[in-house]
């Protein structure tokens, strides 16, 4: 790899092995012989975490800068997992048309890089305003150039549909990408408003995933709900049972229980159970407040009898 003696940021010397597509020579990315559907998606500040799961971009560039201008140092690692949805560096649309296509050329670099070293990515789609994705100015649709055609996509929409002229912008260059690239499958990361999604010219396989943060959130809601579910199942004959039976210490058992397998409970544990409220062995902070303000009238109780038999 030859690298220059003054670096400029754009590194060159990674696109060696490259072709170029378009007027302003966007790397091009090989065409795929397979078309793989990711099962899950993790970011790469987080790839650690599920070596099983294609890895994207979609996420602030500060969290995978130093990829961004050594995407060689990350081969290995990124080696490990399935595969990737190409990298996606920010076209602000505020920003001056020669930034959006610079930030597009950077993109492209790397992922023609990645792919020449035998990683398998989707490739990733993203345009700044109606100068990118149309012919208004630029003679071509810019953001789409170096993308295979009539193979799988990759678009993200967290953050780019919050107000009306981005959903307008999304809408329109979701329209000209089916246009002009005709992809069978579009995996998209984050929401899918019917605003958006609308008026296509033609309706391809889409395949929606949730943020990350969200998904881990909701696993692990789904997994405490589990738990409390299973707790619930195994205590429900504890429940009928403490009724009609004396309340022991937190540990002590009887023999009848014993030869139950149930364990005596103690009127905290059975107050939480009746409320749905016991979980991780403990009682919850209500049904503790009112045992503590309990002891406290008990005490006062036996201050006052004390009291009352010292003054007779």
């Amino acid at each position: 790899m030859r690298i220059n003696a003054f670096d400029d940021g754009l590194r060159s010397e990674l696109l060696e092995q490259a072709f170029y597509d378009g007027i302003f020579e966007i790397p091009r990315l090989e065409p795929l012989t397979d078309i793989i559907v990711p099962s899950g998606l993790v970011p790469f500040s987080k790839r650690k975490l599920a070596r099983n799961r294609f890895v994207h971009y979609y996420e602030h560039e500060a969290r995978y800068q130093k990829f961004t201008n050594h995407p060689e140092l990350f081969l290995d690692e990124l080696s490990q997992h399935p595969g990737i949805i190409s990298p996606d560096n920010s076209i602000l649309v505020e920003a001056p048309l020669c930034a959006q296509i610079a930030n597009l050329f950077i993109s492209r670099r790397n992922a023609c890089f990645l792919q020449h070293n035998g990683i398998y990515q989707i490739p990733n789609v993203r345009w700044g305003d109606e100068r990118t994705f149309t012919t208004v100015e630029l003679p071509e649709p810019i953001a789409f150039a170096g993308i295979p055609h009539d193979s799988i996509v990759a678009i993200g929409t967290y953050g780019c549909c919050q107000t009306q002229d981005e959903k307008r912008l999304m809408h329109l260059g979701i329209i000209e990408m089916l246009k002009v690239l005709h992809p069978v499958v579009v995996v998209v990361y984050g929401p899918m408003q019917k605003n958006v999604f609308c008026d296509l010219p033609y309706e391809p396989k889409f395949i929606r995933f949730d943020n990350w943060d969200k998904e881990q959130h909701l696993l692990k809601n789904a997994g405490h709900d589990k738990l409390v579910k299973n707790w619930r199942n195994k205590h429900n004959s504890v429940q009928g049972e403490c009724r009609d039976r004396p309340l022991a210490g937190w540990h002590d058992r009887t023999a009848a229980a014993d030869a139950e397998g149930v364990q005596q409970l103690t009127p905290q544990k059975a107050a939480c159970i009746q409320a749905n409220c016991y979980l991780n062995n403990r009682p919850c902070s209500k049904t503790m407040r009112q045992a503590r303000a309990g002891r406290r009238r008990e005490r006062s109780s036996c201050s006052r009898r004390r009291n009352c038999r010292s003054f007779k």
